[in-house]
């Protein structure tokens, strides 16, 4: 059985793990284990996965499937780099209620890497039209996703994006 991982990464609260439990309840028959390691505040502390198993259409073998965020706050962003190095691709979450310049910070940890990338804006119904077209212009070269996590608006979508951009075929292969 082959595995990847998708990072969920991005400012602290931008809803990270507001994703991973959503895509929990919304593939409830295909999760494995879920585990998240919290603060009293019910902050990501060291470590928030979830494990799925999948079978992909068209191809004749399952696909383990294991999501991790990061933790956001700096004080925990010595542990980023252990988790960012061992992905497949990865899902910046965009929080457009925190500053820009604090956003575009923690995506400058995932920017150079070549792996597959996918924006979400998340929080969409706490910002303007206006501010979520200036933050796809900004991220006019990668694929955005709209979202409300808290409400499993657009986190489907941005799964089976990030997914799907893993898994493109390259040469006849999948890559991975």
């Amino acid at each position: 059985m082959k595995e990847i991982l998708i990072v969920y990464h991005g400012v602290g609260m931008a809803g990270k793990t507001t994703n991973l439990d959503s895509l929990k309840e919304i593939f409830s028959n295909y999760v494995i284990d879920r585990f998240h390691a919290k603060t009293v505040e019910n902050r990501t502390i060291f470590l928030d996965t979830l494990l799925m198993g999948i079978n992909i259409k068209n191809l004749d073998f399952k696909l383990k499937v294991r999501l991790m965020s990061t933790p956001g706050q700096d004080r925990f962003e010595i542990l980023r780099p252990w988790i960012l190095n061992n992905a497949n691709g990865f899902v910046f979450v965009y929080d457009p209620t925190v500053n820009h310049n604090e956003n575009l910070k923690a995506f400058r940890e995932i920017y150079e890497s070549k792996l597959p990338k996918v924006i979400q804006i998340n929080k969409v119904d706490l910002a303007d039209q206006g501010k979520v077209l200036e933050i796809k212009n900004v991220f006019k070269n990668f694929i955005t996703v709209e979202a409300v996590a808290k409400e499993k608006i657009g986190v489907k979508e941005t799964f089976q994006t990030i997914l799907k951009e893993i898994l493109k075929w390259k040469d006849g292969k999948v890559r991975i």
